[in-house]
């Protein structure tokens, strides 16, 4: 069990000016002695500041000293990861899907378009060739990741495996440093990418 340090606790806040606390003297985001967590939230806890914490990279774990790393069942690690990898080629081949819907799209419009100017050019008219600019992104995949990780279990000789906090993110959580750009950026042609992104706040 992870002891949490109780007599101190430092608070980092982002793009707040340092205020005095009373009775302490420190600015918020120096390493101050507190008597109890009650004072802390009475301290820091205001809408303004909270939204300001560093609450998803980490580092206020590191700060309230979880950083030790947790032994982990590998079965429990495999049947999660795998179910993460189905997910994410669940997005991924619906991104590609959706991709070929409206690159088909793009090139039915830009036909109809050359038609027309084809025409008019038959006819003797003036026209003024344009660059054909279909403006899809290419949709994008790391399942890489996951067959690579997912292979190192299996092959693995331990049955237990220690993970740091920020490889439970990853590995457990799904909440990788791409996910994010993944899941917006497949948003367009995927209905589970957009599911998943507004689930995560990444997106509304």
């Amino acid at each position: 069990m992870v002891q949490l340090p109780m007599h101190r606790v430092e608070a980092r806040l982002f793009d707040v000016e340092p205020q005095r606390l009373e009775p302490y003297e420190e600015p918020v985001g120096a390493l101050v002695n507190w008597a109890s967590w009650e004072e802390v939230g009475a301290a820091i806890c205001n809408p303004s500041a909270v939204r300001k914490l560093e609450l998803e990279d980490g580092r206020m774990m590191r700060s309230f000293g979880i950083t030790t790393p947790m032994p982990f069942k590998k079965d429990f690690l495999l049947e999660t990861l795998k179910k993460n990898r189905e997910t994410h080629e669940e997005v991924y081949q619906e991104s590609l899907k959706g991709y070929l819907e409206k690159a088909m799209q793009k090139i039915g419009e830009v036909k109809s378009g050359l038609a027309e100017d084809h025409a008019r050019l038959a006819e003797g008219e003036h026209i003024e060739l344009r660059s054909i600019h279909f403006g899809l992104e290419l949709p994008s995949s790391h399942i890489e990741v996951y067959d690579t990780v997912i292979s190192m279990l299996e092959n693995t000789m331990q049955d237990t495996i220690e993970l740091s906090p920020d490889a439970y993110r990853e590995l457990v959580l799904d909440e990788w440093d791409w996910q994010r750009g993944f899941l917006v950026k497949n948003s367009a042609y995927s209905g589970t990418a957009r599911r998943l992104s507004v689930s995560k706040g990444y997106s509304k």
